[in-house]
């Protein structure tokens, strides 16, 4: 059985639900192929790779950003004698599963395979019951399967990203493009709101809010971890992806820790460690590096949007890590709603002035689903282009306060001060 999964323009290439779908379908025997596009990507060459692949599944990952792409994408290929299976999975089909069903029209409806709830239960009931490659199973088979464990699965499968050449380049992997980084969810999945920014949303996977929050067991982290350290014997850092992680787990990941020394750990600070003890007790068991969200410019312009973070707060949190002896690497957001050049200036500046190590720098797109996502719709500021494919080039937000030539302008200031911290910093945190 071929498999080929299709991921199109997304932010970062690695995403882990698509690595451990990966590692399932290998189990039952498939041959995997990952095919992945970014901003303008040739689409003859992406829909030649995939029939060159003679696909007997095709497994799409919707976003709200890329539905319209991915369903010209699975028209073009029927068109051309594809008749492979489909399933889909992803933030949309969390989100939204009645839209992401429309993927097609009625006639694709009434097969696809709809990998919802935790996605791997689902998968591996599809693949065990399956008859024939070319009848898709019982899509309304997507309740969690009490009896099955994440522990029962593989450890995500890197190497149909590429494996090492992935970890070689650091792009499409490591949040801040460093070489030799490998990112690892602690738990099965997030219960956390939308993303803001829809540039955000491979860097964390999600669940429904109905599901329960379940941490990996220790022992299978430890084997995640054991085999990352021996099939890469070149990595030198791991970064913790969760939004959820409790401060009970800091014994926990000192063990882990100490498993795979001189492994370095960065992890995320946002949502969960509210408090600069939270951030002191990670930091005691190894913990080298924490990332912060930054969204809003002050405290006044968080107030006006639900789902911004007040960066009085970040700076607390910040300036805790930094007493811990930890650094500091920031995800920010620039270009949102009602934001000015002045805005973006601020940030920036205030970043420098706390002197933080890192950053990257996502261009604001508004996440469907988020608490943005109305503000922008209302007030008209999604740029409008012109067909299923070409749409998904990133365009500024129509709007006064930011005109397109001052966006570009303030966007380079970005690009230089992300450029600057990065040529400041050549080694893992801790190496």
């Amino acid at each position: 059985m071929n498999l080929v999964f299709i991921k199109l323009v997304e932010q970062i290439q690695f995403d882990s639900e698509t690595a451990q779908l990966a590692a399932i379908a290998k189990q039952y025997g498939a041959a995997v192929e990952v095919v992945t596009t970014d901003y303008g990507s040739d689409e003859k060459a992406l829909l030649g790779r995939i029939i060159a692949s003679a696909p007997d599944w095709i497994a799409l990952r919707l976003t709200r950003q890329t539905f319209e792409a991915q369903a010209h994408v699975l028209q073009t290929l029927r068109k051309q004698g594809v008749t492979a299976a489909v399933a889909i999975y992803g933030p949309l089909v969390l989100d939204d599963p009645e839209l992401a069903r429309q993927l097609g029209g009625e006639e694709e409806a009434a097969r696809l395979l709809v990998l919802s709830g935790i996605s791997e239960f689902t998968f591996v009931r599809a693949l065990g019951a399956a008859a024939a490659p070319s009848e898709a199973p019982d899509s309304a088979a997507s309740e969690i399967d009490a009896a099955m464990s994440a522990d029962d699965f593989p450890n995500p499968d890197f190497g149909v990203f590429g494996g090492s050449e992935l970890f070689r380049r650091g792009i499409g992997c490591s949040l801040f493009a460093e070489t030799q980084v490998a990112p690892i969810e602690i738990s099965v999945g997030e219960r956390s709101e939308p993303p803001v920014n829809a540039a955000l949303e491979s860097f964390v996977r999600r669940l429904p809010r109905a599901l329960p929050f379940k941490l990996r067991s220790e022992a299978q982290l430890a084997d995640r971890l054991r085999h990352l350290k021996s099939d890469f014997p070149l990595l030198r850092g791991i970064e913790i992806r969760d939004l959820s992680l409790p401060v009970t787990f800091a014994p926990v990941l000192g063990r882990l820790i100490d498993e795979v020394r001189p492994l370095t750990f960065s992890m995320r600070a946002d949502d969960y460690l509210t408090q600069a003890d939270d951030i002191a007790a990670f930091a005691a068991v190894g913990v080298k590096r924490f990332v912060f969200e930054w969204d809003a410019v002050d405290s006044a312009f968080a107030a006006k949007y639900k789902g911004l973070r007040d960066p009085q707060k970040t700076v607390q949190l910040i300036a805790a890590a930094k007493k811990s002896g930890c650094e500091v690497g920031v995800l920010v957001t620039a270009g949102l709603p009602g934001e000015s050049g002045a805005d973006i200036d601020a940030k920036i500046a205030t970043l420098r002035a706390l002197e933080v190590d890192r950053v990257r720098i996502l261009p604001f797109e508004a996440r469907f689903g988020g608490p943005l996502w109305s503000v922008v719709e209302a007030g008209g500021m999604q740029s409008k282009a012109h067909d299923a494919w070409n749409r998904e080039v990133y365009r500024p937000l129509v709007q006064d306060s930011l005109p397109a030539t001052l966006w570009h302008e303030k966007w380079q200031r970005c690009l230089d001060y992300q450029a600057e911290l990065s040529q400041s910093w050549s080694e893992p945190v801790g190496a």
